[in-house]
């Protein structure tokens, strides 16, 4: 289950845990955890937005493509 607003998605977990994981954006970072995490089964993919324009997020809609986006990363 996702809540999101412009700047924070709660994700709350499947396990009987009843903690919940916030993903908070910043201008600088693509996105920070509050607590440490494993992926233990992928059944789907979704990516996380990184450019931080993207209409559904906390997801990648490829807005990034159209505005030409950089992270730095790449040569």
């Amino acid at each position: 289950m996702f809540k999101s607003d412009r700047k924070s998605t709660a994700v709350k977990s499947l396990s009987k845990s009843p903690k919940t994981v916030r993903i908070f954006y910043t201008d600088k970072y693509p996105f920070i955890c509050n607590t440490s995490f494993r992926i233990v089964r992928v059944r789907n993919r979704q990516n996380l937005c990184h450019c931080g324009q993207s209409a559904n997020k906390p997801f990648c809609d490829g807005k990034h493509a159209s505005i030409e986006f950089q992270d730095g990363l790449s040569k």
